[in-house]
């Protein structure tokens, strides 16, 4: 099994949209994903706190720690996207599907203030959308996106 897991280099995994990968490689690696966002979150939340104390007379300093943060979640959240377009990929889906489930959270988003119940439901749909990414089985065997990442048990 690691001889499988093994062909796909790490770089392919979180930058790549081409290919698929299966339900445990998307879930650990949304694990990594979502874990360093969260340190990238805080950073950000500790320059806009005490940035300008701890570096007083440097704004420089605080301006570009502030733009490597934000380019890193940049680049995070472009990792994200390639892992779901692979996942959809797995399941023999387009990657194109990714505009509609992510437009369906921008929708909720934005109705939220003033129409609580589509928003809500919106939310829900896109959110079943998402969550079918970690538990929907990938299709058996090879398909346009390629050969599954680990052989069918049957096989």
């Amino acid at each position: 099994m690691s001889e499988v897991l093994s062909r796909m280099p790490l770089w392919h995994t979180f930058f790549s949209f081409s290919g698929r990968i299966n339900r445990r490689r998307f879930f650990f690696s949304n694990l990594v994903v979502s874990f360093l966002l969260v340190v990238a979150a805080g950073v950000t939340e500790y320059l806009i706190k005490y940035g300008a104390a701890r570096f007083a007379g440097q704004t420089g300093v605080v301006l570009a720690l502030q733009v490597a943060v934000f380019a890193a979640i940049g680049v995070l959240i472009l990792a994200s996207l390639a892992l779901a377009a692979k996942r959809l990929h797995d399941m023999g889906h387009s990657a194109l599907h990714l505009i509609w489930i992510y437009l369906l959270f921008a929708a909720a988003e934005v109705l939220r203030g003033f129409l609580p119940l589509p928003a809500m439901l919106l939310g829900l749909v896109a959110a079943a959308a998402q969550l079918a990414l970690y538990i929907a089985r990938g299709e058996d065997g090879p398909n346009a996106h390629g050969l599954p990442r680990i052989p069918s048990r049957a096989a």
